[in-house]
């Protein structure tokens, strides 16, 4: 019985990590994806730039 109760906390304390892991990786996805975002807006700005340089030609 003891063997059960010790497989069981290990179970419930691998399941919190993997919680814990999951969490940790949807943070890291959403700083990546903002990064992708920032990049994005950034190549914008410089179109932006560059229309308003010909603008001024």
């Amino acid at each position: 019985m003891e063997k059960l109760k010790q497989a069981t906390a290990f179970v419930q304390q691998y399941n919190e990590d993997v919680d814990k892991a999951l969490e940790v990786i949807s943070e890291v996805q959403e700083f990546i994806d903002g990064i992708g975002n920032a990049k994005k807006a950034h190549a914008v700005l410089i179109d932006l730039k560059a229309v308003r340089e010909l603008q001024a030609v």
